[in-house]
């Protein structure tokens, strides 16, 4: 609406003015943590109305850009939490990789070597690193979300994660975002919308005995599906196989929008992986497909320090002799922006075959079948006066086989 419009358009104005004047050489940050908080919020809140959505990510980049110039390299990543979005930036540092650190809530992507080579980083080259997470359903990736209890669908299976690598601008790496993409170890939220549990069975089998004419079988499947079977009259034995499903890693193509399946990358669905209970798939990625981290070993320091202190760190570091980045300007840096996403399938149809066994007569069921028992008894007899003549005319051949 106009409302959100106008709000928008004052949030982008306040936003590139701090891109334009922050400098990480200056002796007081341009940000603020009240502002941050500020920005944030009303972002957050616009995330509930048709305001653009990337007009927001641009919003909030401009912030974080903004406030990689506070930080250092090995610090732990600065997180910010709203209502409707969650963003986290940090510098990292390329390591010689031989300290891994598993990825987490807190620490949701993690860049392999092939990853970090692609954007022409070598070892003590620093870069950000920013997520995004737009956690409305009223978000384009929430819009994506739809429900997985269908046959044969193909659905999102978390709102996207916005991942934004700036470099030096004379890193002079060629970047393939599907190269990038499939090199990004990251963590997602499984949305509430998928309904999926491993430890329910794949296959099935209903037994229907005797006397239970109109009770009603049920299973439902690791997709959520339920089958039912309604018993009949007639004792019988159902089994069933579910539909086939899987979790794929996938990141948006920027070409054409279309989610496009992550190589090299292995999704494990993760129940209770947040604090609060929820589930995660982590898609695990990159050629030895470990959960690896070639972040710098993490500042002892706490983590919530004033700007100011910071501001003294980051002036007088200087990382193996490179120049201070100014990761604000853009002409300076080159930013590669990936969304990541996570795809729920389910595919083919349920099985079921149905075995119609009789476990025991009842006196009423032999009256019934009195004929079918005369007819097999007379046969019987028949059969029986037809082989005792064969036994004699056999009997008569061989005596008179003998004789002659």
């Amino acid at each position: 609406d106009e409302a959100a419009s106008k709000t928008l358009d004052l949030i982008s104005t306040m936003t590139l003015n701090m891109k334009n004047s922050s400098d990480p050489t200056a002796s007081e940050s341009v940000l603020s943590k009240a502002t941050l908080d500020a920005a944030m919020g009303m972002l957050s809140d616009l995330v509930e109305t048709s305001a653009d959505p990337e007009d927001i990510q641009d919003n909030v980049l401009n912030l974080q850009r903004v406030l990689a110039n506070t930080l250092i390299p090995g610090e732990a990543p600065e997180r910010t939490v709203t209502a409707n979005i969650e963003t986290l930036v940090e510098i990292g540092s390329v390591g010689d990789g031989s300290e891994e650190e598993p990825v987490s809530s807190d620490n949701p992507v993690a860049i392999s070597d092939s990853g970090l080579a692609a954007l022409g980083l070598g070892a003590g080259s620093s870069f950000m690193l920013s997520t995004t997470t737009t956690v409305s359903s009223n978000s384009s990736a929430g819009r994506r979300l739809q429900s997985s209890q269908a046959a044969n669908v193909t659905v999102g299976a978390s709102p996207s994660v916005s991942l934004n690598l700036v470099v030096p601008a004379d890193a002079g790496g060629v970047v393939d975002v599907g190269v990038v993409a499939s090199a990004t170890t990251s963590v997602h939220r499984v949305d509430d919308s998928v309904d999926y549990d491993p430890s329910r069975n794949q296959t099935f089998s209903f037994l229907c005995e005797a006397g239970e004419s109109g009770v009603e079988k049920a299973h439902v499947c690791p997709n959520g599906r339920t089958i039912s079977h309604m018993c009949g009259d007639t004792p019988e034995t159902v089994d069933g196989t579910c539909q086939s499903t899987e979790f794929v890693c996938t990141y948006e193509d920027p070409d054409t929008g279309e989610s496009v399946a992550r190589e090299d990358c292995d999704a494990t669905y993760t129940p209770n992986f947040f604090d609060d209970g929820g589930d995660a798939l982590i898609c695990t990625c990159g050629s030895d497909r470990r959960l690896r981290s070639l972040r710098a070993q993490r500042n002892p320091l706490p983590n919530r320090r004033g700007l100011a202190r910071r501001r003294l760190n980051q002036v007088t570091r200087n990382t193996n002799g490179d120049d201070t980045v100014n990761y604000s300007d853009e002409e300076e840096t080159t930013t590669t922006s990936i969304d990541l996403e996570t795809t729920y399938r389910s595919w083919g149809n349920e099985y079921v075959e149905t075995l119609t066994y009789v476990t025991e007569l009842d006196e009423d069921a032999v009256k019934r079948a009195w004929i079918v028992f005369v007819c097999m008894g007379g046969y019987l007899v028949i059969m029986t006066l037809y082989a005792i003549q064969a036994v004699r005319l056999n009997t008569r051949d061989r005596k008179q086989a003998a004789a002659s």
